[in-house]
């Protein structure tokens, strides 16, 4: 089960997670990062793309850390993004 925000565009998702930091591998609760995807299709292709220019980060402040921390959708979201970065560079 994954969290995924609609945007206006009926071919766009925004996917929240949680920071991580791809060199060490290592999920960051200490901020949220807000990933968009889009449908793109050229003839009768269609595939999604991630533009990481287009991502949002912030960091999640002190005193809402105790709410922000330990939410199992964000923490799957980033480690699906982990897996499939390492994925990739494997």
């Amino acid at each position: 089960m994954s969290l995924a925000i609609n945007t206006r565009l009926p071919s766009a998702i925004a996917v929240p997670r949680y920071k991580v930091d791809e060199e060490r591998a290592l999920i960051k609760e200490d901020g949220i990062t807000i990933e968009f995807y889009t449908l793109a299709a050229a003839g009768n292709r269609q595939w999604i793309e991630h533009n990481k220019n287009k991502d949002l980060e912030a960091t999640i402040e002190d005193y809402l850390k105790p709410l922000m921390q330990c939410i199992s959708v964000l923490r799957n979201n980033a480690k699906d993004y982990l897996r499939e970065v390492i994925g990739h560079e494997h």
